[in-house]
Parts: structure tokens; C-alpha cells; sequence
């Protein structure tokens, strides 16, 4: 019988395809098994966002995101951050100030779009509205407006040539759209800092 590894192998070798999905965590799977009690003390987040553990990389497949930061706002008000690699281990935690703007939600509420198709799809999105992306991203964070429509929300930060030396980053919103048939739909965002530090 052959063992997992030696299966991707023969099937990478024979067939060039890609790499299928139990090869290795991508990372969809990668949040959808997230023990949010254990990294932020609640079952439901405020933010979570898969960013390059190296602060001056950038790619084109979000795959290649492997550090984490999960924001949960507690009923003290107070807001815990954890920043903690794809195995789930802890590499900082801090309780700050809290935090406004989103509403919280839980893992099963993360929309059924992979990451990397929302990337496709906010540019093309943009592209539709005449505004070309950039070709790297530094990260990407889900969230949930707090608006009465409720809707979650990818939004991506893009390393732009513009900003290469201040450690500014571009963030582009994309919705995916609803199972409730409501379309998708992106906008433009705001410069900000490329990564969540603390």
C-alpha cells in the first residue's frame, strides 16, 4: 500500500497535475479546523488573517501564507490577539484595547469560496471597474461587516511598487457572493500597514 507522500509523488510524476488536497493543508482547510477557544479564548472571531511569516515576502498563491493572526473580542470588551503558525502552536498572545467595526462570527460561517478563487475573482472584479491589481499579496483577512446587510468579507493587502519602502500595503475588499444569491461584489480599500504586529 502506498503511503500518502509516495502517492502525491506518483501522481505528481504520472499524471502533472497539481497538488491534490489531502497532499497537503491548504489553506481553507487550514482555518476550517481552527480551535478558535484554544488560540483566542472564544468560539467566535473578530478577524482572522493568514499573512507571510517573513515581513518583506509577498506572493501570488495565498498557499504560500503561513503565519496567522486571530482577533476575538471578549465580553470585558477587551480584544485577545494571537499570532500562531499553521499547526495551530501559539507564537504571541496579547490582551489589548478593544476593538470596533466588525461583528464577530464563527468558522462555519466562513463562505464555501476558496481564498485563492476570492483572489481571482477580486481581480477580476476590479479589472470590470478598469483598475488593475498588483501582482503580489501579504496577506489576506476574513471578517464580517457590521452593517445590517452582515456580509463576510475577504479583503486582501497587496504589496504595491508605490509603497515598497514604508511598509505600506493596498487592501482590496471582495464579498463573495451570498448563498441567498446575492452577487459578489469588490471595492477598493485603504493603505495600511502589510502585516498585524504586536
Amino acid at each position: 500500500m502506498l503511503r500518502p507522500q509516495s502517492l502525491c509523488i506518483f501522481l505528481l510524476t504520472m499524471l502533472f497535475i497539481s497538488v491534490p488536497a489531502f497532499c497537503a493543508d491548504n489553506i481553507d482547510a487550514v482555518l476550517r479546523k481552527l480551535d478558535l477557544m484554544k488560540l483566542i479564548e472564544k468560539e467566535q472571531a473578530f478577524t482572522i488573517q493568514a499573512q507571510m511569516s517573513d515581513p518583506r515576502s509577498s506572493t501570488k498563491n495565498v498557499n504560500d501564507l503561513t503565519e496567522f493572526v486571530a482577533i476575538s473580542v471578549k465580553d470585558n470588551d477587551d480584544s485577545v490577539w494571537t499570532r500562531f503558525d499553521r499547526n495551530q502552536n501559539i507564537l504571541k498572545q496579547m490582551h489589548l484595547l478593544p476593538m470596533m467595526g466588525h461583528d464577530q462570527f464563527t468558522i462555519q460561517e466562513i463562505p464555501s469560496i476558496p481564498l485563492q478563487e476570492g483572489l481571482d475573482l477580486v481581480r477580476t472584479c476590479m479589472a470590470e471597474k478598469g483598475e488593475t491589481l498588483p501582482e503580489n499579496i501579504v496577506s489576506v483577512s476574513i471578517y464580517k461587516a457590521l452593517h445590517a446587510t452582515s456580509h463576510m468579507v475577504y479583503y486582501y493587502l497587496f504589496r504595491s511598487p508605490t509603497y515598497l519602502h514604508d511598509g505600506m500595503c493596498l487592501g482590496y475588499i471582495y464579498v463573495p457572493a451570498s448563498e441567498k444569491g446575492v452577487p459578489g461584489d469588490c471595492q477598493r480599500g485603504m493603505r495600511e500597514p502589510c502585516r498585524l504586529e504586536f
